[in-house]
């Protein structure tokens, strides 16, 4: 969605990253490394985002370091709408890997299909045994901070397996479609 906004895969890349790191540094062969794109490219972004004043560049040594400008006043905004976005799923898989107890995790439905579109909910599923209290928390934690509805199936590990086995339809939406995994601990014993 925001590269339809930005007009640039390029800047989208550059502003996720530092949006989600807004404390680190980094020189051009790095952050082309990390965003997947370039050096030409992501040169050319860095530039016009230190033009505008979003990033502040430094040298040091022989590479020129950039981060996010300190005390930016549309900083909070900037991360909220990158978080609603482009984050969405980073911030899903970093909030349901601290659980215990969580084996698999996946998104299904709308924002696995158009990851980055604005669905209204998302839908996540379950497989483990977490603890039911601290997983009702994590949910409302994330349903506040990206402003939508999270639909949460969870299923302990022998139910998911006698569903599946048994073809149940209520499983049928969940496994149908594209997913996007957030949590793979497939080892791990319930």
């Amino acid at each position: 969605m925001l590269e339809t906004l930005f007009r640039s895969r390029v800047l989208v890349k550059l502003l996720n990253y530092f949006m989600r790191y807004p404390d680190k540094r980094v020189y051009l062969r790095e952050i082309s490394r990390i965003v997947g794109e370039p050096a030409s490219a992501v040169r050319r972004e860095l530039d016009r985002l230190t033009e505008i004043g979003l990033l502040q560049a430094e040298m040091h040594g022989n590479h020129k370091y950039f981060q996010i400008k300190e005390g930016l006043p549309i900083l909070p905004e900037l991360k909220g709408l990158f978080l609603k976005t482009e984050g969405t799923v980073d911030y899903l898989r970093e909030s349901l890997n601290a659980l215990e107890g969580v084996r698999l995790a996946f998104v299904y439905g709308g924002l696995a299909e158009r990851r980055g579109a604005l669905v209204p909910e998302i839908n996540v599923a379950i497989i483990g045994s977490p603890n039911i209290d601290e997983l009702d928390r994590v949910i409302k934690g994330m349903q506040i901070k990206l402003g939508r509805k999270i639909n949460c199936s969870c299923y302990r590990p022998d139910e998911f397996r006698r569903l599946l086995e048994a073809k149940d339809p209520s499983l049928n939406e969940a496994l149908s479609g594209e997913k996007l995994v957030l949590v793979a601990n497939i080892a791990e014993k319930n």
